[in-house]
């Protein structure tokens, strides 16, 4: 996932690798919905210039490829971007990239499910801004395979929970973020806090979430 504040492989470009098999599943459904096919790459809108991205092909990916198709997370990553009517291309090293995504959670400047890579705006604006994202959203495809798929999501979840706990940032210290580089996805490396600290935190948070339920209900009373 990339942070909310938010060179060319070798070969001849995005759109060169052979046929996958998400791709050739997709083509046959945007065959038949208008405006549904994904659209070969130009090559000139992504440049990833990061050694991660200088060969493209390889068992590993195709593992990867056929993996998160069986386990499931890159078809539910396709059906994401379907229902939020983001415009589909074949990206580097296997992944599809989604622009243009429509729903608001999660808050992320992008986001991978499977081999699926999500974002709102188009991955030309974000590797401007991130010139290292899709090697971290790269690495979060590499994670949904060591998952088994969709596993991925509650483990990530849990990292998030450990990662404000222990620093008040969602990222800092999620162990999927900092394999993934935080860095490289938009992410600062928030030093960690004393356990007495945050649970003093959680101790205050809990209390104002009894304050404003008691403020509602009380509200509500007047009103009656």
């Amino acid at each position: 996932m990339l942070s909310a504040n938010v060179g060319r492989p070798r070969g001849a470009g995005f759109g060169a690798a052979a046929p996958d098999l998400e791709l050739r599943w997709f083509d046959q459904v945007g065959s038949t919905a208008p405006g549904r096919q994904i659209r070969r790459a130009d090559t000139a809108e992504v440049s990833v210039d990061s050694d991660a991205f200088r060969t493209q092909g390889g068992v590993g990916l195709r593992v990867r490829r056929v993996g998160n198709l069986i386990n499931l997370s890159t078809p539910v990553g396709l059906a994401i971007a379907l229902l939020a009517k983001a415009k589909l291309r074949p990206g580097p090293r296997g992944l599809i990239l989604a622009e243009h995504y429509r729903f608001a959670f999660p808050v992320a400047g992008a986001f991978t499910v499977g081999n699926v890579v999500l974002t709102r705006s188009s991955f030309a604006e974000l590797t401007v801004r991130f010139p290292q994202v899709l090697d971290h959203e790269d690495a979060h495809a590499w994670q949904y395979l060591l998952c088994l798929g969709l596993p991925f999501l509650p483990a990530y979840l849990a990292g998030s929970a450990w990662s404000w706990l222990r620093t008040g940032d969602l990222a800092a210290q999620n162990p999927f973020e900092r394999h993934a580089g935080l860095h490289r996805g938009g992410y600062a490396d928030v030093p960690i806090r004393p356990l007495r600290q945050a649970a003093a935190q959680v101790g205050r948070s809990i209390a104002e979430l009894g304050r404003s339920g008691r403020r509602e209900s009380s509200e509500k009373s007047g009103q009656a």
